[in-house]
């Protein structure tokens, strides 16, 4: 007899712990929130389209036109949560408790390496980047023979009317894998021809007799992150900075065409009309990204000008 009251009561107990176990497993995760901002080194000029995300898990969003984000569900507990956006990112770590939205406060995105600027006759992007809080160094075209000090690099800026052709194929397959890497390029107006070289099957331009007319254009945006720092879906773009500029004939399928316009161009003598021209287009190549914009910052920018390109220096 007592030895079944023995094994009953182990039996018994096997039962609760097993219990308890299941129990345990089932018990729903505590979580909270994590909100703040994210903004250029400057303190001051939002980021739109910024990626947040939390380590560890696969929650994830983007900042507003504010720079704003708002991450719902958090586990809580110490969380690291990692934003970045094109050649920028920052990292922090946010207490997380249950049933409360953690205010990370704001915080500054940071170049992942050194900021390089090939200077144009007609471009002048160094203005703007100065005014975003970003440090630079000017590069001439002698970096691309070097892959090891390219590697130093996050980002290089290509103005129009800078010293941009490529001498040779080693140079172009160094920027070809520095892009693949995870680099990112920005390159305007006549300084458009690097990436027609390096990646003739993305991009062709309409030529050197094709170039555009100086204009104003009322032109169309379709990337919705420029929409919503726009507040509407036109932008006005100036081409009065200089004789001509160049001009996008077609890009591939998978480039993305943020702004495009009716513009004026040159058949010979002749002025003619191309319609939905690729005025602004992005794409990728590896881990990395390649802006290519017709217009740039002259003296004639517009606002919606400057705007844009203020967010393009962080990438699409």
């Amino acid at each position: 007899m007592r030895k079944k009251i023995i094994l009953g009561l182990v039996l018994f107990l096997s039962i609760g712990l097993i219990g308890c176990g299941t129990v345990t497993d089932v018990l729903p995760e505590t979580k909270g929130g994590v909100e703040g901002y994210i903004l250029a080194p400057d303190g001051e000029t939002p980021v739109i389209g910024v990626h947040i995300s939390v380590a560890q898990t696969t929650l994830s969003t983007n900042t507003n036109e504010e720079g704003y984000f708002l991450l719902p569900e958090v586990p809580t507990g110490n969380r690291t949560i990692i934003a970045f956006k094109g050649a920028f990112k920052v990292e922090f770590t946010v207490p997380v408790i249950e049933g409360q939205v953690a205010n990370a406060g704001v915080k500054l995105l940071e170049a992942t390496g050194k900021i390089g600027l090939n200077q144009g006759a007609y471009d002048d992007i160094g203005p703007i980047l100065t005014s975003l809080g970003l440090e630079y160094e000017y590069f001439s075209m002698d970096l691309l023979e070097d892959p090891n000090e390219l590697e130093e690099f996050a980002i290089l800026f290509f103005e129009c009317g800078g010293g941009w052709l490529l001498e040779d194929s080693d140079e172009a397959d160094n920027l070809k894998d520095f892009i693949a890497a995870g680099g990112v390029i920005y390159a305007s107006d006549y300084a458009l021809d690097i990436a027609e070289t390096i990646f003739p099957e993305k991009i062709t331009l309409l030529g050197k007799v094709g170039y555009g007319d100086p204009q104003d254009i009322t032109a169309t945006v379709l990337n919705s992150n420029l929409i919503s720092l726009l507040g509407k879906d036109t932008v006005s773009l100036n081409y009065s900075d200089s004789p001509g500029w160049n001009v996008i004939e077609s890009v591939a399928s998978d480039v993305n065409i943020d702004i495009k316009g009716d513009i004026q161009v040159y058949d010979g003598l002749d002025l003619e009309t191309k319609n939905d021209s690729p005025l602004l287009v992005h794409f990728t190549h590896g881990n990395g990204l390649i802006i290519l914009t017709t217009f740039h910052n002259a003296a004639q920018a517009t606002d919606d000008m400057l705007k844009i390109l203020e967010q393009m220096a962080f990438g699409l």
